[in-house]
């Protein structure tokens, strides 16, 4: 049985006792993201899946539902201004708060308790190789007028997708002209891991490299990406195990990555300059949101 057949058999209440049907329809609409590996136009070509609770109010007997659609772009929408539809449209229903959480992409493995306004949801055995993003969002008490039938924030849920895992990247300058930097290594970062109670925990580590050769330029005075946007990482406490290793045409480097906690939704650069057999390692900038920068100290690994 549908949410709307339960609702109209139930009936709610207006203050002229008469029957008020749902009649706003459910939208969504999402907000840009920041740089990653996932962006909107990702999210547009690809869609996402949404997990809605609502729980009516104690004077129809704290009636309480559920429902989760794929969710997908259509460039005709809304006259053709594009936008986000499903099937079979939910309604608004008199009365009633609602809870939202939307996942991409749509087939993560998310476990997901839609039976309480919590939502709380397990991501079980994420393998950090694959370099897949994962991206949550949520939109919470949404309070539907009992006597109008309008939710408070209007017709649309807004949904602003964040990053359950961490980028970490490598931006480098030289001072020798020339100079290649033919991969990039991550050492002893977690791998599979699993996504319960808003944390993050893995017992196994793993290797990970960047094969993007950059010829660097000593007449460049900006740092350049040098890992091909970064690694999507599993959130952790990098703890003295982590190192960095970089492969150049001049000199292979190894360096234990300096203490930190990498958080979920951040990104951290590192940047480095090579001089002649020796380089500048700078300590993370850690920019959140990913594009932004707070650069700290550094050191000189030889």
């Amino acid at each position: 049985m549908s949410l709307l057949t339960i609702v109209l058999a139930l009936g709610f209440s207006c203050t002229n006792d008469d029957t008020l049907a749902p009649t706003y329809p459910i939208f969504f609409r999402c907000s840009d993201l920041t740089r990653a590996e996932a962006k909107l136009e990702d999210i547009q070509d690809n869609g996402f899946r949404v997990y809605a609770f609502f729980q009516a109010a104690p004077a129809v007997g704290n009636v309480t539902g559920s429902f989760d659609k794929e969710v997908a772009w259509s460039d005709t929408a809304n006259g053709g201004d594009g936008g986000w539809i499903y099937n079979p449209i939910e309604y608004w229903i008199p009365g009633a708060t609602y809870y939202f959480k939307a996942f991409y992409p749509k087939d993560i493995a998310a476990v997901v308790n839609n039976t309480n306004s919590a939502q709380s949801y397990t991501i079980s055995n994420y393998d950090v190789t694959l370099q897949h993003d994962l991206l949550v969002a949520e939109a919470r008490d949404i309070v539907v007028d009992s006597t109008t039938g309008e939710p408070s924030t209007g017709s649309v849920v807004n949904l602003t997708f964040e990053h359950l895992l961490s980028c970490v990247t490598i931006a480098a300058k030289t001072k020798i002209d020339g100079v290649e930097v033919r991969r990039i290594t991550l050492n002893g970062v977690a791998t599979t891991a699993t996504f319960e109670n808003g944390s993050w925990a893995s017992s196994q580590t793993t290797s990970l490299t960047k094969n993007h050769e950059t010829t660097l330029r000593s007449s460049s005075v900006d740092y350049v990406d040098v890992a091909d946007g970064g690694f999507l990482l599993v959130p952790e406490v990098v703890n003295g195990g982590q190192e960095l290793i970089i492969e150049t045409s001049n000199k292979t480097y190894t360096v234990v990555i300096p203490e930190i906690t990498w958080e979920s939704n951040k990104k951290y650069t590192y940047t480095l300059t090579i001089e002649q057999n020796d380089i500048l390692f700078d300590e993370p900038a850690i920019a959140e949101p990913w594009d932004e920068t707070n650069a700290t100290g550094s050191v000189i690994i030889k």
